[in-house]
């Protein structure tokens, strides 16, 4: 009867009978545990024939052993991925942890909590992703994809710089998780597959052979990995590093100094209509027309007095700048929102009057005078039309228009603002004036005349 033969194996798996590691047929040595393969060779009933055969059992604990060498190396890369991940994880928690104390509030706690729970994340995962790879890439991979997102949703679904690392980080973790499934169904069907390679014994080592030039070449991959593995480190780090800065350099807010030296320079030019349009929509047309009269009433149009800036105060969203020039100087408010900086007011100083009397002494001499035409040259250009026009109504309808009784004593209600009211005694009743200082002399803004 003749004998069943088993399976042959190809030259370059033939097993180790003590580790079961694939070898070529004309190794010396075993290159999983070094023991020697002729004096194992020698033993058994086929010994004769020079060459042993392999259960199919262990030709597919050998072809498991070959793939899991090969596809092993995206686990270990994962785990540099997490390492990675942990050196972004503590620059982030020293930015929620700054964020924290600026903000205050309930910002100083939440901020870096989130920080220490990616960091935890990060340092569970790099330390247990070669136990169980299939579950630490799903979970770095889920995690990185949820922040991603949160990111780009808190920023108006904009691309900061920093989403960009965020995004390499979710690439890197889903590429991985096919690769990690099947490490880790390899592991659980051979549970000699170790990510983290077993020592052989001292007392089973052979010195020298093939054993020596197998652990020299897995040491020469070691080595090539590792540096593989570093360059990818620093450059994932210096991403982060730039990206960070960057996304900081451009979150940070505005400083006022353009807008403060841009409002000097059209100072310096007399464009109170620019100045004008450095206010918010809402005072645009009532501010900068404010502005302007103010000039015109200190005579400082159309070249106003030249401004040196003094001191430029800060505090969060308003600034004030304040200049040194005549009569104490000019203050500007400037106010900060979503649009950046705008002028929110201008203080300028006291108006300098001169004395009230030669503009009482011009007013009686235009009440004495015949017409209207005296009385309207008082009053400032730009309310001639009207104010002056309905002046003139009023004393043609009296029939004081050629002629007008004579005005007694004049009480000024003070002296040293530039609004004045002035009582003259008029056939026993009063006329009251109302007198305001338009550089370089009294303008008549207002007649009240006695009851008829």
């Amino acid at each position: 009867m003749e004998q069943r033969r088993e399976p042959d194996v190809p030259p370059e798996l033939v097993p180790c009978v003590e580790c079961g590691a694939g070898n070529a047929a004309s190794a010396a040595f075993c290159v999983g545990c070094g023991v020697s393969m002729r004096t194992k060779r020698s033993r058994g009933p086929r010994a004769a024939s020079g060459r042993r055969r392999a259960t199919p059992e262990q030709v597919e604990a050998s072809r498991a052993r070959h793939e899991f060498a090969r596809i092993k190396g995206s686990v270990l890369a994962l785990r540099a991925v997490y390492w990675a991940g942990t050196v972004l994880a503590v620059v982030y928690l020293l930015i929620g942890l700054a964020l924290g104390a600026a903000l205050g509030g309930v910002w100083a706690i939440l901020l870096p909590a989130l920080g220490c729970l990616q960091l935890g994340l990060m340092v569970a995962g790099a330390l247990l992703v070669v136990r169980a790879p299939l579950a630490w890439a799903i979970v770095g991979a889920s995690y990185c994809t949820l922040d991603a997102l949160l990111v780009w949703w808190l920023n108006d679904f904009a691309f900061p710089p920093g989403l960009a690392v965020r995004l390499l980080m979710v690439v890197a973790f889903w590429c991985v998780v096919g690769q990690a499934a099947r490490v880790q169904r390899l592991m659980a069907e051979h549970p000699e597959l170790q990510l983290v390679r077993r020592r052989i014994a001292p007392d089973r080592r052979a010195i020298g052979g093939v054993a020596d030039e197998a652990r020299q070449r897995r040491a020469d991959e070691r080595r090539r990995a590792t540096a593989a593995q570093n360059r990818l480190f620093a450059i994932l780090a210096a991403v982060a590093v730039i990206g960070i800065g960057a996304a900081i350099y451009l979150s940070l807010p505005p400083a006022a100094d353009d807008t403060v030296a841009r409002f000097a320079e059209r100072w310096a030019a007399g464009d109170t209509a620019a100045i004008g349009n450095m206010f918010k929509d809402a005072q645009l047309r009532r501010d900068g027309a404010e502005l302007r009269d103010d000039l015109t009433q200190r005579g400082w149009l159309p070249a106003p007095p030249a401004l040196t800036l003094g001191e430029l105060q800060e505090d969060g969203d308003v600034a004030i700048a304040s200049f040194t020039g005549p009569g104490g100087g000019v203050r500007a408010k400037f106010r900060r929102d979503a649009a950046g900086w705008h002028l929110d007011g201008v203080t300028l100083p006291r108006v300098e009057v001169t004395a009230l009397r030669p503009g009482i002494d011009a007013f009686r001499a235009a009440w004495q005078a015949k017409g209207t035409e005296a009385l309207v040259a008082m009053f400032r250009p730009d309310s001639q039309a009207r104010a002056g026009a309905s002046l003139a109504r009023i004393l043609d309808k009296r029939g004081w228009t050629d002629g007008r009784p004579a005005l007694g004593d004049a009480s000024p209600t003070g002296t040293d603002h530039p609004k004045v009211t002035v009582r003259f005694e008029l056939d026993g009743d009063e006329l009251q004036v109302r007198f305001e200082f338009w550089h370089p002399e009294w303008k008549v803004t207002g007649v009240r005349m006695p009851r008829e």
